[in-house]
């Protein structure tokens, strides 16, 4: 039977095509043909939804079709069209739909030329939901338009009236992050205790801030923290944000602030003010691409408020003619201009264009910031090749995809190596291209040093992934990295073997209690030492799981003599004696070990192998112990019999048997053994090895000692 599918793309898919159809609306993926002799489209859109149309087929004019584009891109649909009927091999174009909540959906459609039995030509080809990715593109797009039409503006980065251009900023930033409301607050010179409003952006208004609006650290200690620390502040939701708790009184309501987006602006290396986006509408999550343009947005603030204070001391700035010269000499941050002559055809492959820039590129403008940073003097850097002064931007890929991105790369990290003693920084790159004709003409740079911001990070991971007092991993920590393994190896179907260890030392609480905790602090970090040694030439991770209780995973250890042998080259670790307060300790372990996938799949299951091993090796005076059946004193039997100790004693099921002991010179009794047994209803008679030793470990023992003990003086009273 020829199906829809089939009949659309000619092919019998037979029974495979309800696999088809689900994989298509999976994908969002639609199909089309068109026949340019008859003027016919039939499509078979699946998922997609226009304003009249429902899922399904639509088969009809391409006129009526059209109906559903929207009006800026009929004619990109009808270029597509176009080229079908001058028999084009393959065509494709991006429209958009209108649908039926009002909103329109951008679309991909590509297509082939084929050709049908009786010789008509015939296009086939998908139809594709690109809205996320067009959506994006579009607001990047807007908001890089936004930054550079005003870094062209001479009254935003070359006049004295810092606050006229703040103004400027701020309306034309908060158009482009859609949002209501868009202030500039300053922190007050003498103790930055107070911050004071300075220029107030409200779309509902356009009344000015009030001379005395300000905040002060006294009543809002815990933002003015938050923004001390120099970082963007980025909150969804004002109401519930602990950070604006403080505000949920008086400036909430009276401003219907729900969302807020505050960014830290900076002069001369000091903490100048605060930019503060607030949307009044809903709460909002702010995307990356919104933090990083209204970060842009507050660098081209700081580089007016720059400007407006060279301007006020160095006349000649008032009078250059380059509109955009502020913008780069009064940037903290190195910035620089490169020509290219001759121009650089962009049709070329990348390869190729990044050679010609070896020989064609010129540095063009740089301000001081540049200079300082190549240890150079200002004057020797303009007419410099680019290649001779800037060699790390050949390295990598960096200038290939620049040009891949249609010449622009935002904020890509990237290492520096330091010069002699210098440590290596993390730098973010900045390269915006000029195209003119076709031709690469120039490009602008601008470079970031994050190192404080990347070692902060690495800071807050090693706080989140280490126990703080050895340095080894922590629980968090093991479980995801044993886990991921384990994961690995199980989907891959390979269950290549490994071992996993727990270890607890013996006489660690003697120690503790006895020299104070800083003398047991010592124990466990003489044991990360220790640890490191062992472990030197084995693929295996240490990690510190709680007080004295350490967990190792050997990822290419399998068999149980490795295992075995492993634990014991850590127990010989030990028997150098411990140097503590000017005296030396011996410390021993209990090791147990547990196999993968022998005793277990999953950290669950080798932890709970290898802790059964432990406690059977601590039980026995230490050393190692494989996992075995035999050893299992937790299992759900025995769980199950310490949760009803308790009331069995209470219900009369326990009872005391006596052993005598004889007197073999005498021959006779000098004395009596209880032995303490337990009838239990459902498994009968128990000795004591099948519950004494598990009450042992909690709370039990006690309720059971005393049992033992009253019931032993009765008997010997009657």
């Amino acid at each position: 039977m020829t199906t829809r599918i089939s009949k659309l793309t000619k092919i019998p898919f037979g029974a495979n095509e309800p696999l088809l159809q689900r994989a298509l609306e999976a994908g969002g993926i639609g199909l089309w043909e068109y026949m340019a002799a008859t003027g016919l489209i039939d499509l078979y859109h699946n998922v997609l939804s226009f304003e009249t149309l429902r899922p399904g087929r639509y088969y009809g004019p391409v006129s009526d079709f059209l109906k559903f584009v929207t009006l800026e891109d009929k004619a990109t649909v009808l270029s597509m069209l176009a080229e079908c009927d001058r028999g084009a091999k393959q065509v494709g174009a991006e429209f958009r739909i209108r649908t039926v909540n009002g909103k329109t959906v951008w679309l991909n459609c590509k297509g082939e030329l084929t050709q049908l039995e009786d010789g008509r030509s015939r296009y086939v080809g998908t139809i594709t939901d690109v809205s996320e990715s067009s959506e994006r593109e579009l607001k990047l797009q807007a908001q890089h338009e936004a930054l550079f039409a005003l870094a062209r503006n001479p009254t935003v980065v070359d006049r004295a009236d810092f606050l006229s251009a703040a103004s400027q900023i701020l309306k034309q930033s908060a158009a482009t992050l859609n949002v209501t409301r868009a202030s500039l607050w300053q922190l007050t010179a003498e103790d930055s205790h107070s911050l004071v409003c300075k220029r107030l952006f409200d779309a509902r208004t356009d009344e000015s801030p009030p001379d005395d609006m300000s905040l002060s650290s006294t009543d809002f200690p815990v933002y003015f923290a938050a923004i001390m620390q120099r970082r963007t502040l980025a909150v969804a939701d004002a109401l519930s944000d602990p950070v604006l708790q403080e505000f949920v009184p008086e400036y909430l309501p009276s401003t219907g602030v729900r969302a807020l987006l505050d960014v830290p602006i900076f002069h001369r290396g000091a903490l100048w003010g605060v930019v503060c986006y607030e949307d009044c509408l809903a709460p909002r999550a702010w995307d990356a691409d919104e933090q990083s343009f209204a970060s842009s947005a507050v660098d081209l603030l700081a580089l007016s408020l720059e400007a407006s204070v060279r301007a006020a001391s160095e006349a000649e700035l008032a009078a250059t003619k380059v509109r955009h010269r502020a913008f780069v000499q009064t940037a903290l941050d190195p910035i620089w201009c490169v020509d290219i002559d001759p121009p650089i055809s962009t049709a070329l492959a990348p390869a190729e264009q990044v050679q010609l820039l070896r020989t064609h590129a010129r540095i063009t403008d740089a301000n001081a910031a540049f200079a300082r940073d190549y240890g150079l003097d200002p004057a020797a850097v303009v007419g410099a090749l680019l290649p001779a002064t800037m060699p790390e931007l050949f390295k990598g890929s960096s200038l290939t995809d620049w040009i891949d991105r249609g010449y622009q790369l935002i904020d890509r990290e990237l290492t520096q190596r330091g010069r002699g003693d210098d440590q290596a920084q993390w730098l973010s790159l900045t390269l915006l291209g000029v195209v003119e004709d076709g031709k690469l003409v120039r490009f602008w740079g601008a470079r970031r040093n994050i190192t404080d911001r990347k070692r902060y990070q690495s800071l807050l991971e090693h706080l989140a992934f280490r126990d703080p007092l050895t340095g080894l991993l922590n629980r968090q920590r093991m479980v995801a990295e044993v886990t991921d393994v384990l994961g690995r190896r199980g989907a891959d179907g390979s269950d290549t073997p490994c071992t996993l260890l727990l270890m607890d030392l013996n006489q660690f609480k003697d120690i503790n209690d006895t020299l104070g905790h800083s003398a047991g602090d010592e124990v466990l970090r003489q044991m990360r030492s220790r640890l490191d040694t062992v472990l030197a030439d084995v693929d295996a991770l240490s990690a510190r799981l709680g007080g004295d209780e350490f967990g190792i995973f050997a990822r290419q250890m399998g068999t149980s003599e490795e295992a075995m042998k492993l634990g014991e080259t850590i127990c010989s670790a030990l028997n150098e004696p411990f140097e503590l307060h000017g005296s030396r300790f011996h410390i021993s372990a209990s090791i147990g070990a547990a196999i993968f996938p022998t005793h277990g799949r999953t950290f669950s299951d080798l932890s709970r192998a290898a802790d059964e091993a432990m406690y059977a090796a601590k039980q026995t005076g230490g050393g190692t112990r494989l996992f075995s059946r035999s050893t299992v004193v937790f299992e759900k039997k025995k769980l199950g019999l310490l949760a009803r100790l308790p009331e069995a004693i209470s219900a009369g099921e326990l009872m005391l048997e006596f052993q005598p002991i004889i007197n073999c010179a005498t021959g006779k009794t000098s004395r009596l053994e209880a032995l303490v047994r337990w009838q239990h209803p459902e498994y009968g008679r128990l000795e004591a090895r099948d519950f004494v030793h598990k009450a042992e470990m909690s709370d039990s023992i006690r309720i059971l000692t005393r049992w033992v003990i009253d019931r032993a003086l009765r008997s010997a009273r009657e």
